[in-house]
């Protein structure tokens, strides 16, 4: 991989690329792109070549060591590693005034389903992803990003100390559901986000473990994706989708 400073990353994938250049072209410091796709890339190019800043087009070979992996799509971005925000009490209450549906992870792994999961969430217009500052929870990282195939330009993620305390905020304004694999109420009896007196705040569990305790105690009720007895779940990028678009479509 290319030599990058400790606050930098790449980002690749093709379709990553293109909706960062599309959305953020001011966030690239420098583009590397495979030869063969320098006309598609030829307005972006010229956009940052009037800026100064760096492009370059390489053969395929080169393009893999820049990126980092072969699964580069083509293109490759070098941009300041992102960092979430923080919600502020005025966030909140403007969240909660437009009824903005929020979706919330506790402790989502891996990387590739934090991307799978954005890439929903893009899809289906949902813009606002909160997650808690704990060291298994998966962060922006350049797998994640080419997971998303772009949706990343299209969803702004928090970061808050405690996910049950931030719930704790909410619970007068939002309906907390939460996901149970077995135990919840049948998901086809729930209402959509646009049905309900309140708007909808729904919450993802982690991979092996599903929901914190704490966390699941603030919930307003859990929620169980019907299915077969064959499997016990979903993955959780799978339900994900099931969830978001039950909810929000």
């Amino acid at each position: 991989m290319a030599q990058q400073k400790p606050q930098e990353m790449t980002i690749c994938g093709w379709n990553a690329v293109v909706a960062l250049l599309k959305e953020h072209p001011e966030r690239v410091k420098r583009l590397f792109f495979d030869l063969r796709y320098a006309k598609p890339l030829k307005p972006y190019v010229q956009w940052l070549a009037a800026r100064r800043r760096v492009y370059r087009g390489v053969k395929e070979t080169e393009l893999n060591r820049i990126a980092g992996t072969v699964h580069h799509g083509g293109a490759a971005a070098i941009i300041e590693r992102p960092q979430p925000y923080t919600p502020t009490q005025a966030d909140i209450q403007r969240w909660a005034k437009k009824r903005s549906p929020l979706l919330f992870l506790d402790r989502i792994a891996n990387p590739h389903n934090l991307g799978a999961i954005i890439r929903t969430a893009a899809f289906f217009n949902l813009p606002l992803l909160i997650w808690e500052d704990h060291p298994d929870q998966a962060r922006l990282t350049t797998a994640a990003y080419r997971v998303a195939e772009g949706g990343m330009e299209s969803i702004r993620c928090f970061e808050v100390s405690s996910l049950s305390e931030f719930c704790n905020l909410i619970r007068d304004s939002y309906d907390i559901i939460g996901t149970n694999p077995v135990q919840g109420k049948n998901l086809l009896e729930e209402p959509k986000h646009r049905e309900r007196i309140r708007p909808v705040a729904l919450v993802l569990g982690n991979e092996e473990e599903g929901l914190s305790q704490p966390l699941k105690a603030q919930c307003t009720r859990l929620v169980t994706i019907p299915g077969s007895t064959h499997v016990d779940s979903l993955n959780v990028s799978a339900a994900a989708a099931v969830l978001i678009y039950h909810f929000f479509s």
